[in-house]
């Protein structure tokens, strides 16, 4: 016997895998708490609401 089959993880969508980028981006830059945000931020930002087709 092998084993229990292990179950695969389905590959991230594209649009997960904006919003991971999106919030990795978030979590690291400091510019992204102040009000006006920042340039990089908001680019990712605008490229998963493109994915998520809003």
């Amino acid at each position: 016997m092998t084993g229990p089959a292990r179950e695969q993880q389905p590959a991230e969508t594209r649009e997960q895998t904006a919003y991971r980028l999106y919030l990795d981006h978030t979590m690291d830059c400091l510019d992204c708490d102040r009000p006006t945000g920042c340039t990089p931020g908001a680019e990712l930002r605008q490229a998963w609401r493109a994915e998520r087709g809003h």
